[in-house]
């Protein structure tokens, strides 16, 4: 499934494939509060395959033969877990979207796990709803612009300082502190618009938690990120975000804005900046 899916022609190095069958592994094994209870099958392939990945944890014991049974033990997983009875309802939804259903069904061929690509969907797919009453979300949306306004500033000011001093002497004055204020600019001015009363009720700040979570299992299992796969998920769903549908494009920016902020870590010392930066 996932090895005969993910490259038609010359197969990764078995390193490469290891690492992508261990990304399944823990998918699957974080998730067993989720599933309940597993039959009787797939506990017993759920241990098998995990003594075949610990196999090939050492270089020297990491041979082809061991890491097609690996990928076999994996496969037959996928195949005995009822994840169509956990995710029923989503099955149901996108049942009438034929290129949806094929979508879908070509990450899981590629070894995804459905459980986290669901819920990742299903969160993008469910804004969060501003439920406070018409007068606290004026004094939050203000206050809210307020501190956007004054972070953009700040932005700003780290970059002319950046710009001016030489990053292996100054590291204080770091890019990635600029890239982070204007992300969390941004992050604001989405929670500005759904405090908007002027604004349609369907405007909403989205959590990403979950769907970041599920685009970087989609790499960690394939090898690639699949923004695509998921904007044609969205667009057949029917999935918007204040008004416009969700591109690739829109995703990949997303992708960039948690890369910016786990780059910049605002509660890290700076002395930590300062002993990174002379190493």
């Amino acid at each position: 499934m996932c090895s005969k899916a993910a490259s038609p022609g010359r197969r990764p190095p078995l390193r490469t494939r290891w690492n992508r069958a261990r990304a399944r592994l823990l998918a699957f094994l974080d998730d067993r509060e989720a599933r309940l209870q597993d039959s009787g099958t797939v506990t017993e392939l759920l241990a098998s395959s995990q003594r075949w990945l610990s196999k090939g944890r050492r270089s020297e014991r990491l041979t082809e033969a061991v890491m097609n049974r690996l990928e076999h033990q994996l496969d037959q997983l996928w195949t005995v877990d009822d994840w169509k009875t956990r995710q029923k309802n989503f099955m149901i939804r996108i049942n009438s979207h034929p290129k949806v259903v094929e979508t879908f069904d070509g990450l899981i061929a590629l070894g995804c796990y459905p459980d986290i690509i669901v819920e990742g969907v299903k969160e993008v797919g469910h804004p969060v709803p501003p439920s406070a009453s018409a007068a606290v979300r004026q004094r939050a949306r203000r206050q809210i612009q307020h501190l956007s306004y004054a972070l953009d500033d700040l932005a700003e000011v780290n970059a002319a300082a950046a710009a001016r001093w030489p990053p292996e002497l100054f590291s204080v004055f770091h890019v990635d502190l600029t890239m982070f204020l204007r992300d969390e600019v941004q992050r604001l001015n989405e929670w500005a618009d759904a405090l908007d009363l002027r604004l349609q009720k369907d405007v909403h700040p989205r959590r990403l938690t979950l769907f970041l979570a599920a685009v970087r299992h989609t790499k960690d299992v394939t090898g690639a990120y699949r923004d695509n796969d998921f904007a044609q998920i969205f667009d057949g769903l029917g999935v918007t975000v204040a008004g416009e549908l969700v591109s690739g494009e829109t995703i990949r920016k997303w992708r960039q804005r948690d890369r910016d902020a786990n780059r910049y870590d605002p509660w890290k010392p700076l002395g930590d900046h300062i002993r990174l930066s002379r190493r």
